[in-house]
């Protein structure tokens, strides 16, 4: 993985995706933020009743993709 590209990281919208149980999820969420560089964390903002957020609990990992201004 490429560290620097969580320098370039800014406000945006980004597609949030989790996978739990055989089972894939995603929302759009507009809070992605580097809250650490050593190590390096990533925290994201999503509502705890969202069936995505319970997926990251679940599987204990998630997906960020940032989305263009076109989206």
């Amino acid at each position: 993985m490429d560290n620097t590209a969580f320098y370039k990281l800014s406000y945006g919208l980004f597609l949030l995706t989790a996978n739990s149980g055989g089972k894939e999820n995603g929302c759009i969420v507009n809070t992605a933020i580097q809250s650490a560089s050593n190590p390096l964390l990533l925290s994201v903002c999503v509502i705890n009743r969202n069936h995505t957020c319970d997926m990251i609990k679940e599987s204990g990992a998630f997906n960020v993709s940032v989305l263009t201004e076109r989206t």
